[in-house]
């Protein structure tokens, strides 16, 4: 498993590791700030952040097809962060 984004209640990012940015098809991790949706499109990745974040879900875990067009799947777990700030995504 691996920690790869943290994303905020404002849906910014505040990290993600070279790992996550490989899993999503990204050459490179996003910067702090910047909104992951408009960089990737993975619906249920979306979709469980935002679950999780506006709506109070205490942790969604879902498997999906890999935005990489690969034949993948992703294994997908997204907790909030103990702070209130956001929430963590596991893949």
């Amino acid at each position: 498993m691996v920690r790869p984004l943290v994303e905020s209640r404002s849906e910014r990012l505040l990290r993600m590791n070279a790992t996550a940015a490989r899993l999503l098809g990204l050459e490179a991790p996003l910067a702090q700030g910047e909104q992951l949706w408009r960089a990737v499109r993975f619906p249920e990745l979306e979709t469980a952040l935002r679950r999780v974040i506006g709506e109070s879900e205490e942790s969604v875990h879902v498997d999906a097809a890999s935005p990489c067009d690969d034949g993948g799947v992703l294994s997908l777990t997204v907790t909030p962060l103990a702070d209130g700030r956001g929430a963590v995504a596991i893949l």
